[in-house]
């Protein structure tokens, strides 16, 4: 019973802080990332950017963006 409390007042707790943060696309995820050539993206490093695991490691991450026409891009990831 315990845990089932605890597992509702996380995912309140989640669902707030994505109401508060007001993303542009709240439905966003990593299966929808745009892998073209020109973004030059690594899913292998997009893959360890997931995990999370740079935060244990208190490890800091670098993200270049280019500003556009549409908006802010993200260019670039260095862990």
């Amino acid at each position: 019973m315990r845990r089932q409390q605890h597992i509702a007042r996380d995912q309140r707790r989640i669902g707030r802080l994505l109401r508060e943060a007001k993303l542009r696309i709240p439905s966003a995820c990593l299966e929808d990332i745009d892998y073209a050539p020109k973004r030059e993206f690594d899913r292998a490093q997009i893959r360890q950017l997931s995990s999370g695991r740079w935060i244990a490691d208190h490890a800091n991450v670098l993200m270049i963006c280019v500003i556009t026409m549409g908006g802010l891009r993200i260019r670039d990831f260095h862990l």
